[in-house]
C-alpha cells in the first residue's frame, strides 16, 4: 500500500494501477487512480515507486444527474478504457488498462456519493443513462444500449389483511385483492 496521505478517517475503497492522467495535450506519467470514502485521488510515482505527486477531488464535487455520478467509462481505445469525471467545476479524464477495475470504480464511486447500485456490464457510461431519461420513455432502451442494469423490481408474498389470503406484488405497489377486494400496500 502506498502512502498517499490520506486523513485519519479516510479509507481506500478501489485502487486501479498503471492509470495515466489524460490532459488536451498528452499523456502524462503513469499512475495510480484511488477512490477514498472522501477523495478521488491520482497518484503519480518517481521511478523508485515513491509516491511523487497525489492529486486529489473531493467525491462531493463530483456531479450527479438524477441519482448517478457523472463518470463515463468510453471503451473505444481497445482494452484500456478511458474514465471521464465530470466535477461542478472540471472534468478530469483518465487512461486506465484494467476494464473490470474501471467498471468497479464506477460502481463505487456511484454508491458512495449517491447510495444507488448500478450495475456496468460493457457500457461506456453511468452518465449515459440520464440522456435517456431526458428523452422520455426511451430510457430503458437507452440504458440497455450502454450497458446498465437497472435493479429488478423486488417481487413479496404477503397476507391480506382484510381476509387473509395470500398477496403477490412488487414490494411498496398497492395491490387489490382478489379474493375480498381490500387494497394492501405491500411492504
Amino acid at each position: 500500500m502506498h502512502d498517499y496521505g490520506l486523513s485519519s478517517d479516510e479509507v481506500v475503497l478501489v485502487e486501479c494501477e498503471n492509470v495515466t492522467p489524460k490532459d488536451k495535450k498528452a499523456f502524462n506519467s503513469s499512475g495510480n487512480l484511488v477512490l477514498t470514502n472522501k477523495n478521488i485521488l491520482c497518484a503519480t510515482f518517481t521511478m523508485f515507486g515513491k509516491v511523487k505527486n497525489v492529486d486529489r477531488h473531493p467525491v462531493s464535487d463530483v456531479k450527479v444527474f438524477d441519482g448517478i455520478v457523472q463518470a463515463k467509462l468510453d471503451l473505444r481505445f481497445g482494452d484500456n478504457p478511458v474514465m471521464n469525471i465530470y466535477y461542478k467545476a472540471s472534468q478530469v479524464s483518465y487512461m486506465l488498462t484494467d476494464n473490470v477495475k474501471a467498471k468497479e470504480f464506477v460502481k463505487q464511486l456511484n454508491k458512495l456519493v449517491t447510495g444507488n447500485d448500478i450495475e456496468i456490464e460493457s457500457g461506456l457510461t453511468a452518465g449515459a443513462a440520464m440522456l435517456g431519461e431526458a428523452l422520455g420513455g426511451m430510457a430503458s432502451a437507452f440504458k440497455g444500449a450502454f450497458g446498465i442494469k437497472e435493479k429488478e423490481p423486488e417481487k413479496i408474498v404477503m397476507p391480506c389483511t382484510g381476509c387473509g389470503a395470500s398477496i403477490t406484488g412488487i414490494k411498496g405497489s398497492l395491490v387489490k385483492c382478489e379474493f375480498c377486494g381490500c387494497t394492501v400496500k405491500l411492504t
